[in-house]
């Protein structure tokens, strides 16, 4: 018999969200890049249709896991014990860090004031989430009577202490948060 379509979509599709979010940075990066707006000058409509994907990308993804996890659980479960799979939830926490730091400068304008482009509570909301995920991570993954097992191919240490931990500290210091 065929499987629900809740049971056809594994954490690893959440990637497509991090690839659209991350898009919405890069055509920010060029557009305000003198050298190549110079040569190639990209429309505020473009960047703002790339983030509204983006957006909407992460909002439809976000809430079909969430849907899987209502009603599919141990699905899910078994999901966070695969040594791949579990690094994909990270994308759920950095893929809005992605989305703020490429939000078109109308966005930034309406939502900050001065020089910031990311709200500060949005930041510090991120943050906390990043270093809950980061314990969370940490202890299954150090816990020896977890049945989560590793091997060096796949640890999550690279992409939690470095990837999550870097996107966050770029997006306090655009929030004008520094020590």
């Amino acid at each position: 018999h065929q499987w629900p379509i809740l049971l056809r979509f594994p954490a690893s599709l959440l990637s497509i969200c991090a690839g659209t979010c991350a898009q919405s940075m890069l055509w920010k990066a060029v557009k305000y890049n003198v050298n190549i707006n110079d040569a190639v000058n990209i429309p505020e409509s473009l960047l703002m249709f790339v983030w509204i994907v983006g957006l909407l990308v992460y909002i439809t993804s976000v809430s079909l896991y969430m849907l899987k996890i209502k009603y599919w659980r141990g699905a899910v479960c078994r999901e966070m014990l695969h040594p791949l799979r579990y690094n994909f939830y990270a994308i759920i926490i950095l893929a809005p860090l992605f989305l703020s730091l490429g939000a078109p400068k109308s966005i930034t304008d309406a939502t900050c004031s001065g020089n910031k482009t990311v709200p500060p509570s949005f930041a510090y909301v991120m943050t906390v989430l990043q270093v809950v995920f980061n314990l969370c991570t940490y202890r299954t993954w150090l816990r020896p009577s977890s049945n989560f097992k590793i091997n060096h191919d796949m640890n999550p240490g690279f992409q939690l202490s470095f990837v999550g931990n870097f996107i966050v500290a770029v997006v306090l210091g655009r929030a004008e948060l520094y020590e």
